[in-house]
């Protein structure tokens, strides 16, 4: 068995070295995402689940932005709260 500071020390490790990333939430603490490309985060606001969804205009948007704003973004978080198709039934 694991101790849950050999957990933490991990998973600093892998934020600090980008591999994760680390979401904080009012509500059920951190959590923490391995996927690291252009994202958004579909959080069910019943169950806490936390759902990937690859969209490819984010890609578009962070351009535009980038343009619009003259940032050269550097990061991204994006989420969607509602609620799973299991929590609707």
């Amino acid at each position: 068995m694991m101790s849950p500071a050999t957990v933490y020390k991990t998973l600093d490790l892998l934020k600090k070295i980008n591999t994760v990333r680390e979401l904080g939430f009012a509500k059920g603490g951190a959590r923490f995402d391995p996927n690291m490309n252009l994202h958004i985060n579909l959080v069910c606001l019943k169950c806490g689940t936390i759902e990937d969804l690859n969209e490819r205009l984010l890609k578009d948007l962070k351009e535009r932005v980038a343009t619009a704003s003259n940032y050269r973004i550097t990061g991204h978080r994006i989420e969607f709260y509602g609620h799973c198709s299991r929590c609707q039934r």
